[in-house]
């Protein structure tokens, strides 16, 4: 889990530097495109497991 660190902290920097250099009508429709494509491929390999 302490492996992850590294990963979460520099997803916290990138975002913040977006959310202030990108406005807020741009910067939520693609937060929102990500968690669609990201949960979209986690459905799609759940199902690949379940049924393999």
């Amino acid at each position: 889990m302490l492996q992850l660190v590294p990963a979460v902290l520099l997803g916290m920097w990138l975002g913040n530097r977006l959310h202030h250099k990108i406005d807020a009508q741009r910067f939520l429709p693609s937060v929102f495109a990500i968690l669609l494509l990201v949960s979209v491929i986690l459905l799609v390999t759940s199902l690949q497991q379940v049924a393999g």
